[in-house]
């Protein structure tokens, strides 16, 4: 299995397997041949990549380019290639150094998309060009995300996050399932992840909650507050509240199960309320 999906890899990178991307070369097509123009630039932590497109739109390149014009590195990466399909859409990604080692930061540096109707699956690779997992994800007519599917790099099933939205309400339903439409909950005992966007008018603008599968509020450490809170606080929901001086700093407040507040602050700033 692993050698047919490697497959479509070697055919789009027209090179064997493990080989290096052949940077300079990559630089030189862009640069002089005339077949591609600059659109625009990206952000990647904090440097400006310049986006170069080609002609007959079937390529984007992305470089990183000292004050000399010459091709560097930032923290580790100095070219993004997309191929795009006829729609305009990408179907591959990749990521390089300076030397042409496979590189995306942390992330997969390779990349295959493949669609079909209203789904997306991805296929991710490491530096070796060996598949690490896989997803597939379904949109619906607003282009956001129903179902979202993982598997490992045995394609084996791992997961399934399933969306539903109530956009009167303002509201988004995230239930954790199997294949099966049973509920398989996170490793903190979540199954269910409830979010609510209220009006603009309102002194509470969101509110974000962590559920079991009985739908009872769930206290754990749901997304690293620990690193802030020293291991005292499990929060099972969050509000965010408007500032009350007009200032763009919006207040969060950390609450248990039993609506017992814990955190509050803002982004920059948390005040600990003791047990």
């Amino acid at each position: 299995m692993k050698k047919l999906l490697l497959l479509p890899l070697i055919l789009l990178f027209q090179q064997n397997a493990y080989s290096q991307i052949n940077v300079d070369s990559i630089v030189h097509e862009v640069m002089n041949s005339g077949k591609f123009i600059p659109i625009d630039t990206l952000d990647y932590f904090d440097a400006d990549f310049i986006r170069y497109k080609s002609k007959n739109e079937s390529e984007i390149i992305e470089l990183y380019l000292d004050s000399n014009q010459q091709v560097s590195e930032h923290i580790g990466l100095s070219l993004v290639q997309r191929k795009l399909d006829s729609k305009g859409r990408v179907i591959y990604r990749i990521g390089c150094n300076r030397k042409g080692n496979y590189y995306f930061f942390d992330f997969s540096p390779i990349i295959i998309l493949e669609y079909q109707g209203d789904s997306i699956t991805r296929f991710y690779y490491n530096y070796k060009q060996e598949l690490t997992h896989k997803t597939i994800i379904v949109t619906d007519a607003k282009g956001r995300e129903t179902d979202y599917i993982k598997f490992d790099k045995k394609l084996n099933f791992k997961f399934r996050e399933s969306t539903i939205y109530n956009d009167e309400q303002g509201e988004k339903t995230v239930h954790f399932k199997d294949l099966n439409d049973q509920y398989l909950p996170l490793k903190n005992g979540v199954a269910v992840i409830y979010e609510r966007e209220y009006s603009k008018t309102s002194d509470t603008l969101w509110l974000k909650a962590y559920y079991d599968k009985d739908m009872q509020l769930v206290d754990a450490d749901h997304i690293g507050v620990k690193t802030i809170t020293e291991n005292k606080y499990f929060f099972s929901y969050i509000l965010i509240h408007r500032s009350k001086d007009g200032s763009s700093t919006n207040f969060k407040e950390y609450y248990n199960s039993h609506d017992k507040l814990l955190i509050l602050g803002s982004e920059a700033e948390y005040f600990f309320l003791g047990n």
